[in-house]
């Protein structure tokens, strides 16, 4: 089954597209839906020719369900023949725009998990102006999840460690919560957060290798989701290995884009950071810059100037001798409060 798919109340429109293989399909979507007080669970029909799609809305397929209602929501695809499709899955609001992202698997019934108990984490730059949340779904491995997140300042000085939660698998309830917020409980200033890592903690038993979650902003419009997962200690690192991300970072009027780097993990030293970016032209800016633990490097596309009316699709390419370089971008139109983002490539 594949899950990390919000439903969330209404007016928003949750929305899953099925995709078939070379061969078509013709079969249906096992829907599974766990809400704090039910468990909803349907079928949907689903048939496309090859290569093609069949959107399936969720609120459809849950007639009954109330306008207020979220949970953790469970999709079985059909076996196709040499063809497995992740499914496109995300919001549709009353005007017809949406944001989108792919399933991910849920591990709930698969005991996988590292050797031993060390803890899973991830840095991420802060992006002021935007709600910046993580959600995390029960779809690890079984056991308990304690989640921490660290709030790092300039330079990469920590200014706060805070508890965020407890994540059960398998289980009715995820995690939702805002960054700023946290900040804010702790006595601290919102601006004065750049950066910061989300770490899981797993009690008595072992880490799960696969500790997935979604990195969402927002603006007051439809969320931006990307969906990462936790690295580990235990993950192969060949010595040497340098850092390289690339990716696109919209610019122009009416949009607002933010671009943040950060390393993996919040220890090491300072190291370089050369970002280069690109338009249609080719190369229109070198920066050099200085990675700290811990802290972020981030852009803003408003330091752009890029001419006419619609926005420019740049392009980033960014360098560091550290391994675990990271890029994020979230995209917001000014107007409308809507959200967009990606991880780096």
């Amino acid at each position: 089954a594949e899950s990390s798919i919000d439903v969330l109340p209404r007016p928003l429109e949750a929305f899953l597209l099925f995709t078939a293989g070379p061969t078509g399909c013709r079969g249906e979507l096992e829907l599974e839906l766990a809400t704090a007080d039910k468990t909803w669970t349907a079928k949907a029909p689903v048939e496309a020719p090859r290569f093609g799609h069949r959107l399936v809305k969720v609120r459809e397929v849950f007639p009954d369900l109330p306008a207020a209602a979220t949970g953790v929501l469970k999709v079985r695809q059909p076996a196709q023949p040499m063809f497995y499709g992740r499914m496109f899955c995300g919001h549709l609001d009353a005007q017809g725009r949406f944001t989108a992202n792919h399933s991910y698997y849920d591990s709930s019934a698969t005991a996988e998990y590292w050797d031993d108990r060390r803890d899973s984490y991830r840095s991420y730059p802060f992006f002021p102006g935007l709600d910046n949340r993580v959600r995390m779904y029960p779809i690890m491995s079984p056991g308990e999840l304690a989640v921490t997140v660290s709030l790092h300042g300039a330079g990469g000085k920590k200014l706060a460690n805070v508890p965020a939660g407890v994540v059960t698998s398998p289980g009715p309830r995820f995690l939702d919560v805002s960054v700023g917020a946290l900040a804010e409980g702790a006595g601290l200033a919102v601006t004065a957060v750049e950066a910061f890592t989300l770490s899981t903690a797993c009690g008595s038993g072992r880490m799960p290798t696969r500790v997935n979650h979604q990195l969402v902003h927002s603006s007051g419009g439809l969320e931006s989701s990307v969906n990462v997962s936790l690295v580990n200690p235990n993950v192969f690192l060949p010595p040497g290995k340098t850092g390289m991300t690339w990716g696109q970072f919209p610019a122009g009027k009416g949009i607002t884009s933010y671009l943040g780097f950060v390393g993996n993990a919040p220890e090491g030293k300072p190291e370089p950071l050369e970002v280069t970016f690109y338009g249609e032209g080719g190369e229109i800016g070198r920066f050099e810059k200085v990675l700290s633990p811990g802290g972020s490097v981030r852009f803003n596309s408003k330091d752009f100037e890029v001419p006419g009316e619609l926005p420019a699709y740049l392009w980033f390419m960014a360098r560091s001798p550290r391994p675990d370089l990271t890029a994020i971008v979230a995209t917001r139109d000014d107007a409308t409060g809507a959200c967009t983002g990606e991880h780096g490539f």
